[in-house]
Order: C-alpha cells, then sequence, then structure tokens
C-alpha cells in the first residue's frame, strides 16, 4: 500500500488532549455493567438506586437506529400502534426519574450520585444538565471515591463550572487516597503529562502499577505502554506484552489491540500475525476504533489473512465514522486511489477534511493538493495555501516546502520570496526531501539567495537520497555538465534512469537525450526514441520536439513526417516556439502536411513573437523576398534585428547587406560595416580577424610607399637630361600601383588604429614647407628651372599638403 499504510501498524498511545475523554472510552468499553462498576465504591442503598436508573434509562441498541422525528413523514399507508403496555412503561420511568430527583433535593447521596451522573451524560459527549451534574456532584461527601472522581471531570471539562486544572487533579488525589481505581489511574495521567500537577514519569507509573493491583484494565494497560516506551520505567517489551496480556484478559480492547501489534511486529514476543489478527478482531467486536482500523489494515495488506480491500476499506470507514483520525485519513487515501471502493474524488476530499480537523498534518497536506488542483472540490488556492499553513505549523515537511512554493509564486498569498526560503530551509533542516529540492533550485538559479552551485548539489544529494526524482534529475543536470561537482556523465545517465523509474517525465526526456547523444551510455536511436515517446505520451514538450526531430529524420526508425509535423504542431500549441519554427518549414515546405506558405508565415512570427531566433530570421528572410507574401524591407529589418538580439549572428550579415543597399532602412556604409562586424559569432575569431586587417594594411602601406619613392625616383631620371621615356613611363606605373594600394590600405585599416599626434604631421608639414620655400628662393633669384626640378618641388608639395591635412582634419 502507499504512503498511507506504513509496513508497521500505526500504534497511538491515546494520550487525548482531555484526561477524562480517555478515561470515558476506557470505562464505558469495559464495565458496560454498571452494577459491577459501582458495586466497588458505593453502598447496597446506592446500588438499589443504580438500578433503578439502570432500569428507567437503559438504552437498547435498536434506539441508535431510530429516526429523527422531524425528518419521518408518515404516509397514509404508514400507520404506528403504540401497546398499551409500551406506554404505561415510559410513564413509569418518567414516575422514577421523579423520584429519584426528590430523593436528590432531599440530599440523598445515591441519588444525587446518580443524578448527576445522569445529567453529565456519557463522559467526553455533550452533557444533559451541566448546571445540574455539578450542583449534585458537589454535594456529595468527601468520602465518596466516585463522586470525587466524577466532580474532577467537571473541573477538568469545565462543566457547570470554570474550568481548573488544578482543582481536578486535587479532587483526583483525594479519591486516589480513598483507594479507587480509576481516580488512581486518571492521576498517573496527569502526572504523565503534566495536566494540573507538575510533570513526574516515574510518579505516573508508580500510580498505574497502584491501579493495576485493583486489576483496573486501563492502568495495566496504560503502565504496559510505559514499559513498552521507557516512560517513568526502564523499555522492557517483554514485561509490556505481559501487562497486554494481562489487560486483555479482561477484555480491554485497547489492550488487545497493542497487544496484537506486539505479535505483528515481533514486540516481547514471537511474531504471530494470525494471534495479531484474532486480537484485532476481538478488539474491533467492542467496536473499539483503533482495533477495527488495525483489523482493516490487515485485511488490506493479507497479514495473517487474505487479501481483502473492500473489507479493508469497510472496516476503515467503519472506525472513520467513529471519529479516529488515523482512520479517516486511510478512508480518504482508499478514496483518492481507488483502493477498495470506487475513486471519488469528493468524498477523499471530505475525509481528509475530517482528519485534518482532527489535527493529522499529512491530511492537512494532502487537503491542500486537492484544493490546489480542484481534485474533489473547487480550485483555491488561498484555501490550498490555509491547509499547508497548517500542515507547516503542526510540522509536516511537505507542507512547509509547499507553502513555500504559494509564497515564492504568490499563489493564494503575497508573494514574499523571503518567507519561501524560510521555509523551505526550515523543511530542509528537518530532512524534508521537497524542502531541500526546492532550497537547492534557488542556490542553482541565484533566486532569494546568492548564488551557490556546490551548496545546489550539497542539498540536491541528500534530497536524491530519500528518493525524490525531481532532485535526481536537477542533480544529474549538474554532473552532466560538471557544475558544483566533478563531471561524471556515467551518473547523470544512472540519475535520469532512477527519476525516469518512478515516473519523473522530464527525466524520461533528459534519459532519451543521453541515448540519442551517447552521453554517459552508449548510442542507441531505438531507445531514444521509445523514451521520447513515453514523455511524449505525459506531455513533455521538449520531448515532442526531439521526437519529431528523430521522425523527420529517421534517426531510431522509419522516416515518418507526418508524425514529426504533427508533434511540432502539437508541442507548438503548447507554448514551445521552437516546435512553431519547425512546424512553420514544414508548412512552408509541404513536409508531412500540405504546402502553405500563408500559415507558415503566420508560425514563423508566433514563433518569432515567442522568442525563436530561426524563425525570427526565417519571417524576415520571408518578408525581404517576397515568396509568399508581399516584400516588406522595413519588417525584415526589423526581425532580422530581432533575430540577431536571440542569438543569430547571421541576421547581422543580412542587416548589413540591408544598410548598404538602403532596403527597408536608410542607406549608411558606417552602420552596414558595424553590422557585418557583429555577424562574426566568434570573439576570438573577430579578434584574428581584426589581427589580421591590421597586419594586411601595413602590408599594403608599406607596398604603397615603396611604389611611391620608386615613382618619385623613376620620374626624376625620367625628367633629368637626357631624358628617357621608359623611366618617365615606370614613374607612371609606379604612381598608379602605390594609388591602388594605399585604397586597399584605407579600406583595410582597423577602426581601433591609433593615429601619429597632430603635433608630428604639423612639424613635418612645416620642415616641408621651409625646404619648399628655400627651393624657390633659389630660383627666384635667377636660377634655371628645370623639369626635373619641377617634379621635386611637386612632390614636396604634395606632400606637406597631405601633412597639414592629416594634423587639421575632423578626427
Amino acid at each position: 500500500m502507499d504512503a498511507a499504510f506504513p509496513t508497521r501498524t500505526v500504534v497511538q498511545d491515546m494520550r487525548f488532549s482531555s484526561l477524562f475523554r480517555w478515561l470515558s472510552s476506557c470505562i464505558i468499553a469495559h464495565f458496560q455493567n454498571r452494577d459491577n462498576f459501582f458495586s466497588e465504591a458505593l453502598s447496597s442503598a446506592g446500588k438499589s438506586a443504580i438500578l433503578l436508573i439502570r432500569t428507567i434509562y437503559g438504552r437498547s441498541h435498536m434506539d441508535e437506529n431510530r429516526t429523527n422525528p422531524s425528518e419521518y413523514e408518515a404516509s397514509p399507508e404508514q400507520v404506528v400502534f403504540l401497546s398499551p403496555e409500551f406506554l404505561q412503561a415510559a410513564q413509569q420511568k418518567q414516575d422514577r426519574l421523579s423520584a429519584i430527583r426528590a430523593a436528590a433535593e432531599s440530599g440523598d447521596a445515591a441519588a444525587l450520585f446518580e443524578l448527576g451522573v445522569y445529567s453529565l451524560g456519557e463522559l467526553g459527549g455533550q452533557p444533559r444538565n451541566a448546571e445540574e451534574a455539578f450542583r449534585c456532584l458537589s454535594r456529595l461527601p468527601h468520602d465518596n471515591a466516585a463522586g470525587l472522581f466524577y466532580l474532577s471531570y467537571c473541573y477538568d471539562m469545565g462543566v457547570g463550572t470554570e474550568r481548573d486544572l488544578a482543582k481536578a487533579a486535587s479532587l483526583l488525589s483525594e479519591s486516589a487516597e480513598l483507594g479507587y481505581a480509576p481516580a488512581i489511574s486518571a492521576l498517573g495521567l496527569c502526572f504523565e503529562n503534566g495536566r494540573g500537577v507538575e510533570r513526574d514519569e516515574k510518579r505516573a507509573a508508580e500510580l498505574y502499577a497502584q491501579a493495576a493491583e485493583q486489576d483496573y484494565p486501563p492502568a495495566i494497560c496504560n503502565l504496559a505502554v510505559c514499559y513498552r516506551a521507557g516512560i517513568g520505567v526502564e523499555q522492557d517489551l517483554i514485561r509490556a506484552a505481559e501487562l497486554f496480556s494481562r489487560a486483555a484478559e479482561l477484555h480491554f480492547p485497547r489492550a488487545q489491540q497493542l497487544l496484537g501489534v506486539c505479535y505483528e511486529f515481533g514486540e516481547g514476543v514471537p511474531l504471530d500475525l494470525k494471534k495479531a489478527f484474532l486480537l484485532y478482531e476481538e478488539a474491533a467486536r467492542q467496536d473499539y476504533a483503533e482495533g477495527i482500523c488495525s483489523l482493516g489494515v490487515m485485511y488490506f495488506n493479507g497479514r495473517g489473512c487474505e487479501e481483502d480491500r473492500e473489507k479493508a476499506f469497510s472496516l476503515f470507514r467503519r472506525a472513520a465514522d467513529m471519529g479516529l483520525v488515523r482512520a479517516r485519513f486511510i478512508t480518504a487515501r482508499c478514496y483518492d486511489n481507488g483502493d477498495g471502493v470506487e475513486p471519488d474524488p469528493a468524498e477523499a476530499f471530505r475525509y481528509y477534511t475530517l482528519a485534518a480537523d482532527g489535527g493529522h498534518s499529512d491530511a492537512m497536506f494532502l487537503a491542500g493538493l486537492c484544493c490546489a488542483a480542484g481534485q474533489g472540490t473547487e480550485r483555491d488556492p488561498a484555501r490550498a495555501a490555509a491547509f499547508w499553513q497548517r500542515g507547516a505549523e503542526a510540522g509536516n515537511v511537505r507542507a512547509m516546502a509547499h507553502l513555500g512554493v504559494c509564497y515564492e509564486a504568490g499563489r493564494g498569498v503575497e508573494e514574499d520570496m523571503e518567507k519561501a526560503v524560510a521555509l523551505y530551509r526550515e523543511a530542509a533542516e528537518k530532512g524534508g526531501a521537497e524542502g531541500q529540492c526546492d532550497l537547492g533550485a534557488l542556490y542553482r538559479e541565484g533566486v532569494g539567495v546568492e548564488q551557490n552551485d556546490e551548496k545546489a548539489v550539497a542539498l540536491f544529494e541528500k534530497a536524491a537520497a530519500q528518493g525524490l526524482p525531481r532532485a535526481q534529475f536537477l542533480l544529474g543536470l549538474h554532473c552532466e555538465v560538471g557544475r558544483g561537482i566533478e563531471k561524471d556523465r556515467e551518473r547523470a545517465a544512472s540519475l535520469y534512469r532512477a527519476a525516469s523509474a518512478q515516473g519523473y517525465v522530464p527525466a524520461t526526456r533528459a534519459l532519451g537525450l543521453c541515448y540519442e547523444c551517447g552521453i554517459g551510455v552508449e548510442t542507441n536511436e531505438e531507445r531514444a526514441r521509445s523514451l521520447y515517446e513515453t514523455a511524449a505520451e505525459h506531455g513533455d514538450v521538449l520531448a515532442m520536439l526531439y521526437l519529431g526531430n528523430m521522425y523527420y529524420a529517421g534517426r531510431g526508425g522509419d522516416v515518418e513526417p507526418e508524425k514529426a509535423a504533427a508533434l511540432y504542431r502539437r508541442a507548438a500549441e503548447e507554448g514551445s516556439a521552437s516546435a512553431a519554427c519547425h512546424y512553420a518549414y514544414c508548412l512552408e515546405k509541404g513536409v508531412g502536411v500540405e504546402q502553405d506558405p500563408g500559415a507558415a508565415l503566420e508560425w514563423y512570427k508566433r514563433a518569432a513573437d515567442d522568442g525563436d531566433a530561426t524563425a525570427a530570421y526565417n519571417y524576415a528572410a520571408l518578408s525581404e523576398n517576397g515568396s509568399s507574401c508581399e516584400k516588406d524591407p522595413a519588417r525584415a529589418a526589423a526581425y532580422y534585428e530581432k533575430a540577431y538580439e536571440l542569438g543569430d549572428r547571421k541576421a547581422a550579415a543580412r542587416l548589413a547587406e540591408l544598410y548598404r543597399t538602403g532596403k527597408g532602412v536608410k542607406r549608411d556604409r558606417k552602420r552596414a560595416a558595424e553590422w557585418q562586424e557583429r555577424s562574426i559569432a566568434d570573439p576570438k575569431v573577430r579578434q584574428q580577424r581584426q589581427h589580421a586587417n591590421a597586419v594586411g594594411h601595413w602590408m599594403l602601406r608599406v607596398c604603397a610607399d615603396a611604389a611611391l619613392a620608386g615613382c618619385f625616383l623613376a620620374g626624376v631620371t625620367g625628367l633629368s637630361y637626357p631624358r628617357s621615356r621608359e623611366d618617365l613611363i615606370g614613374a607612371v606605373y609606379l604612381g598608379t600601383v602605390a594609388l591602388i594600394f594605399h585604397a586597399l590600405a584605407l579600406y583595410m585599416r582597423p577602426k581601433e588604429q591609433k593615429r601619429a599626434p597632430r603635433a608630428v604631421h604639423i612639424v613635418l608639414g612645416a620642415v616641408l614647407v621651409i625646404l619648399l620655400l628655400a627651393i624657390l628662393s633659389v630660383f627666384w633669384s635667377g636660377g634655371v628651372v628645370d623639369p626635373e626640378d619641377i617634379w621635386i618641388i611637386g612632390w614636396i608639395a604634395a606632400i606637406a599638403a597631405l601633412a597639414f591635412f592629416r594634423a587639421f582634419r575632423k578626427r
């Protein structure tokens, strides 16, 4: 059975919040004959009064099946005849009650006691007349042990008077001094729980032993529990089993049930499932709820009997309707899982709620899940958070983790990351796997806490060790890439496999990827395809995409484009932008579906708007070329830019072309160059390219300068006497080469190239101007000007002009 049914039968020590609520159930279960019970404390006259009251007020089992008169409507065919004898007996009972009330008013102790007990009603239930009960019991003499006992109940529960636990314990002490076994046992319970007295477990065990000497079954059973748990005495399972057996022989149902536990698990006695079953059965015959529930567990698991889940469910339901919290929870689980009964989410939620109201923390957690998922009740995040809040306060670590999720996401409560972290941390510190995993996820992503892969891995390790599939999956991700832990792909695949075996779908998909790509396992595309199919069937969107790729390419099986297209569309409709892009491609090319360029354009746009870079590029390309829509260069430019922002470097090259040609954008060669530069994806490649450009630039500059120098010398030689035509042609040729090299060098010049300081160009220009003026002064003084002189003067003037241009141009 699932977590609702532990391998051990749950044993509760029956420490009810109310001392007398527990004690009354023990007394009523064993002492069904009040005559024997009261004979130990009352005189023979008192016994006569008790017999009289039992005659008047004794209820038959049939009374429980009576229909409420307000709910009953007689039809003409239904006529009820009451015999005269019945009416006469009822009148006699009423007359006798009046007689006892009159005797009580006159101070008769037996009548006061019986009227007080009658007015109290069943202990632990609603009193018939609280004021009358307290008034009668408080008028009894202080040597009436049973009267003191019931009066202490009034003070303990606040019946007819203000609640006073110390007074209740004092009255129990007085009754115990008179040797009244129920009071002695009840006083022991006070000392055990520190109720109205200072807690003293050793004193409690002594009082239980004292009452047990009178063969008082509840005291014998309590003493056995002390030996079983080591409360006030040294733990002794054999002695505990002996005491349980002694009380069980006195037909005390709680002892029978606990002795059954001893036999079921071999505690102090040899393990004997058949004896355990019979003891639970005997306790169940006395309508003892714990015995009924334990018997149900035996039938459910087929221990000591044949497995019969329908019978088990009927027993759980019976115990649940008697108010046993554990049985209510198990009944809810049966309705939830369809164990022994048809699944009924509404009934499951109702019983979860009843168990939660009884303080069952697991029921609080599961009731919250029902509210969160809308299972058996309306979806209500606020109510779910309220159930988890109660569960967290009760110490349930799963409730803490889920309440943390509420605060993290703002579901049903106001978003509060600090509270979420605090709840995750508290659950993690208490060993809760979900809290450890959730806190680890925050450290993994650096949300609400400082990012720390090592802490994340440590928390995932703890949660994975407890078998939490999500933690195993996340730890596998870290092992696969070596994030916060040594890289270990074999372990990653093993962790994915463990999580997948528990039905964790993302792990199934991750394991499929391992088999597809040979990550930690041998490549096996057939196995990968099978795992993707499993994950896709459970709604995993990425698995749909990966499986579609395998169908499309025919990896791990046949090529099935129709199935691929169907999976792409299904994943796209679930919100996968990448799948939408794939489906758009299928529509564009007619792969697995009828070709539809218009629909393809729409799906590309949808995927692009959802953040898929390839879809944005394709949409821009279609808009630029107008193959399935009107040409729209402006839209193309916008989506190329979007594609680049999403990581597609090819889009930068297309943008560079648009800026060069001025299509859809204003023509701008500078921006074109910038986009062309951005088209290089790898920064290292970009750096290498820039370095190559710089080297090429300087080599061209050197060649250009060398050609210019040759041009100058050839010109001087060619213009000198005797003139050489070949030298002049050479000068022209070298000048042309120099211009070409300079143009290429200018094109390849790096943007970040440092230029010579302005002062250098000014000084160079000034020197050349002075030289030029000196030469010209010679000519002005009457010197002969030869062609080669003009050539030289021209060169000097050109170089000086270039120097001043570089010095004063805008930088």
